[in-house]
């Protein structure tokens, strides 16, 4: 079920030669497995498919760290990682480091149409309630034009989600 899921989740596409990792991790059901299986699939593709030229991942303590270059742009995605006791562990953060301003602006309006994300204050946006997530915007301090991208879980009841997503502006009142 949570590989169908995850599958039903996953869009990878191909725009302007780059990749689009679209998925946010965040939700709460992805263990580090779950995540470290779909990323390297998702890179093996784009190899495959000539899309991203390089790619490494390391990790360092609970942070999983995958660094993707292709002909258009190159970023960064980091993954952190909470147990709670004697469970697997979850993915509570997720933040994506690009190096180009094109792509990470192209990147950030796939997000807020993938997770429907709606503007709470200037650079933090709360997604729908399927993906319980809140994403923060923030410029990258060697290069301003660059974005960052960061996603952590929204531990809020469905009824106070709602509240609050509704009062939110749609998205294209913010475009």
């Amino acid at each position: 079920m949570k590989t169908l899921f995850l599958g039903a989740c996953l869009f990878f596409s191909i725009v302007a030669y780059s990749q689009s990792f679209g998925v946010v991790f965040t939700s709460g059901i992805y263990t580090k497995k779950d995540v470290t299986k779909e990323m390297d699939r998702e890179i093996r593709r784009g190899i495959k498919n000539k899309v991203i030229s390089s790619s490494s991942n390391t990790m360092n303590g609970d942070t999983l760290i995958y660094t993707v270059h292709n002909e258009v742009d190159g970023f960064k995605i980091k993954y952190t990682f909470n147990t709670l006791e004697n469970e697997e562990a979850y993915c509570d953060f997720e933040q994506y480091v690009f190096d180009c301003a094109p792509c990470s602006q192209r990147h950030l309006k796939e997000f807020i149409k993938l997770c429907h994300f709606r503007k709470k204050t200037e650079g933090c946006y709360i997604s729908n309630y399927f993906y319980k997530t809140e994403m923060t915007v923030s410029f990258k301090s060697e290069n301003k034009d660059c974005l960052i991208f960061s996603f952590k879980f929204l531990d809020v009841s469905k009824r106070e989600h709602r509240t609050m997503y509704k009062k939110l502006p749609e998205p294209s009142m913010i475009q």
